[in-house]
């Protein structure tokens, strides 16, 4: 099952070049047998499929207050589930995949530079804000709390993940990968964003095409 933002399109008038999927940590396609069909759904479909590991902003799911013990342990947790991704990955030619890390790509200037756009972009704009809000508080819902974790801070670690990604795409649609595969159900932001309900500064997310996929074992 598909679902493609914006509503109207069909994978026919998708650019096919290449396509982003972005590995969520939480997410347990990407630990188990569903991962091999999405991955031959995605080469069925685009000519190169860039990976996107989650990795450093894992650490914001990480229930420590020490910074340096969160990010250890979430590149820990990365770095296991990337070898598994690496194992299923390398049955395919070479060239149909490629793989990008957060931590990378967080350390460059440009990224930088766009966070600091989005954070002064959701302080400014109310529907944007509202939206992330809505993504957060889902999250929140969903999530046990952990002892001694204070809802704000929740909040606060919440708002920054999804900046950071929102960031993290931009970087990778600015280099004319626009479309978007997920195996599950998007945030509302994205797909606000390439519905045209919500803009951003950054031009890039503007121009996504998100697609949410859904596959079976």
């Amino acid at each position: 099952m598909l679902a493609i933002h914006p509503s109207g399109l069909s994978l026919e008038d998708i650019p096919t070049s290449s396509a982003i999927l972005g590995v969520s940590l939480a997410n347990p396609t990407f630990a188990g047998p569903s991962l091999p069909p999405l991955l031959d759904w995605a080469t069925l479909h685009f000519g190169e499929v860039v990976i996107l590991f989650g990795d450093y902003l894992e650490r914001h799911n990480v229930p420590s207050a020490d910074p340096t013990v969160a990010a250890s342990a979430a590149m820990q947790k990365a770095n296991h589930l990337r070898a598994y991704i690496e194992r299923c990955v390398s049955r395919f030619p070479s060239g149909r995949f490629s793989f990008q890390s957060a931590y990378d790509l967080m350390r460059q200037e440009l990224f930088a530079k766009a966070y600091t756009t989005l954070i002064q972009h959701y302080e400014a704009d109310s529907p944007f804000q509202e939206t992330v809000l809505s993504d957060v508080n889902e999250y929140i819902e969903r999530k046990p709390r952990v002892l001694g974790t204070e809802k704000d801070e929740m909040v606060r670690r919440s708002v920054a993940y999804i900046l950071e990604e929102l960031a993290l795409f931009s970087l990778l649609t600015e280099q004319g990968h626009r479309v978007q595969i997920y195996p599950g159900r998007h945030l509302r932001v994205f797909t606000a964003l390439a519905s045209q309900r919500l803009h951003t500064p950054l031009t890039g997310l503007n121009q996504l095409i998100c697609i949410d996929v859904q596959v079976g074992h």
